[in-house]
């Protein structure tokens, strides 16, 4: 949450700055151009504080899966060499959930609600398996509807959590965020939703 609330400063600032400091050159460029120029530095200059963010993020599941799988926390040690194990493969989930996700939003949003409801299982399948990231993703669906009740209920209430402590002063966040993400894998691997060990 603390890099998220960072790359939201840095983005707005990359944002911004390079407007006013086109805007004096009225010469050279008009508004619109400027808006342009201003909104691809902030696009670019940004990437790697939206890289950390969201990897901080998955991260708060995926070490959670890893434990419940492996039966052992990693350490940041095994945390960094995981990750640099299979780069690719985990950039390349992130893009097609994103893809997926907002497919299923333009195609009547349930779709695409359903699909962000599958994250914690798809975590856990794209980072204790080796399943090709398409049958993770299915995979990820099968399991949400096993029961899909029972987890629809669990993962509202834990983002109710997370958006009842944003809003209480942004700070009870930073505990409920990690703890909502351990409670979801512990869920779905006391529940069975999850075959952690399958490979393809």
């Amino acid at each position: 949450m603390v890099t998220t609330f960072i790359d939201t400063v840095f983005s707005i600032f990359l944002r911004f700055t390079p407007y006013y400091l086109l805007e004096e050159n009225i010469g050279q460029y008009s508004d619109l151009q400027a808006e342009v120029i201003a909104s691809f530095i902030s696009a670019i200059g940004s990437l790697p504080t939206t890289i950390i963010a969201n990897l901080a993020g998955i991260l708060m599941m995926a070490v959670p899966a890893i434990y419940y799988t492996t039966d052992r926390c990693p350490n940041p040690g095994e945390i960094a060499s995981i990750l640099s194990q299979k780069p690719l493969r985990y950039l390349l989930a992130g893009f097609q959930f994103v893809i997926v996700g907002v497919v299923g939003l333009l195609l009547c949003i349930v779709p695409g609600i359903l699909v962000s409801l599958t994250s914690p299982l798809y975590v856990h399948y794209v980072f204790t398996t080796d399943l090709d990231l398409i049958t993770c993703l299915s995979k990820s669906f099968k399991g949400m509807f096993q029961d899909f009740g029972s987890y629809f209920v669990v993962s509202l209430l834990c983002s109710l959590v997370v958006i009842g402590s944003t809003l209480l002063c942004f700070f009870p966040v930073l505990a409920a965020l990690p703890m909502t993400g351990l409670y979801m894998q512990n869920y779905i691997h006391h529940k069975g939703l999850v075959r952690a060990r399958e490979l393809a």
